[in-house]
């Protein structure tokens, strides 16, 4: 007989997407002259806060299990000032829709669960004051984000729960998954002072505001804490003003995105038609 195993497994996948776009103001040339847009990213840095005090043993990682933190961009940028969240299990507490009713007031809505068996509502992993996003699917695709909302109560079982949706809007009909973030509150604003944003258990965050306006939403950081170490895992560098070192403003573990042009359309003044160029890289098959 075979072994069966639990694939904890997660898939990638890449997404084309071909689509029509303004000629960029801004071009980097790549050696055959063709031109590329450039690439931009938010940066930030994750430390531990030192001790207060030569005699405190409190700094560093204060946390008793290992843990892989998340921080991910809910707002970008580009909507005003940018927000984000954080979970303490890289947002792996998800749970599955299969019925969603909003209330005449619009000041409450209820989720049916997917049912698991033995599952109650303190195993589940949501319970009462947590906060949720609501999604179309378990991978909505990259630099999408649902409404996060609180949770009101939760049932005996686990298996219906009831959210706050006072101010804002909701399509209760495409909720199919809900994730829950460990933030206890609305996703927390990205001011441009550049101080540390603390998390829990130690850990804080900086943002780099020279970067700040290239935030976009679906953007993250994971950040590993380890009670061995009493510490993260994050990039460090020698420190020039002396001491250890220093940890590093590191650019997002994804969703990475790039864009090449495969043509240009362009139109002559008074004439009707339009002029093709082809920029798509081609090579000769290899089959003989």
């Amino acid at each position: 007989m075979g072994t069966f195993r639990a694939d904890t497994t997660v898939r990638v996948k890449v997404d084309w997407q071909i689509r029509l776009d303004g000629f960029p103001s801004e071009l980097t040339s790549e050696p055959d002259g063709r031109a590329c847009p450039p690439r931009r990213y938010g940066l930030l840095t994750a430390r531990t806060r030192p001790p207060e005090t030569p005699d405190d043993s409190k700094g560093g990682y204060t946390g008793a299990e290992s843990r892989l933190y998340r921080i991910e961009i809910h707002a970008g940028s580009d909507t005003g000032i940018p927000t984000f969240k954080w979970s303490r299990e890289n947002g792996a507490v998800v749970r599955g829709v299969v019925d969603s009713v909003l209330r005449p007031t619009n000041e409450r809505l209820t989720l049916q669960l997917v049912p698991v068996v033995g599952i109650t509502k303190y195993a589940s992993g949501i319970e009462s004051g947590a906060w949720v996003e609501l999604l179309p699917a378990f991978d909505p695709g990259p630099f999408r984000q649902g409404p996060l909302l609180r949770v009101n109560g939760v049932n005996s079982n686990g298996s219906s729960l009831d959210l706050d949706t006072k101010g804002q809007q909701v399509e209760a009909a495409g909720i199919r998954v809900i994730r829950r973030w460990d933030q206890r509150g609305r996703p927390i604003a990205i001011l441009a002072d550049g101080q540390p944003i603390p998390i829990e258990e130690g850990i804080e965050i900086v943002f780099d505001p020279p970067t700040r306006d290239n935030l976009r939403a679906g953007d993250y950081w994971l950040i590993p804490a380890r009670p061995s170490t009493g510490d993260i895992e994050w990039a460090r560098a020698p420190d020039p003003q002396g001491g250890s070192t220093r940890p590093l403003p590191r650019p997002p573990n994804g969703p990475w995105s790039d864009r090449a042009p495969i043509a240009v359309l362009s139109k002559l003044a008074g004439e009707h038609r339009w002029i093709t160029e082809d920029l798509r890289r081609r090579f000769t098959t290899m089959a003989r």
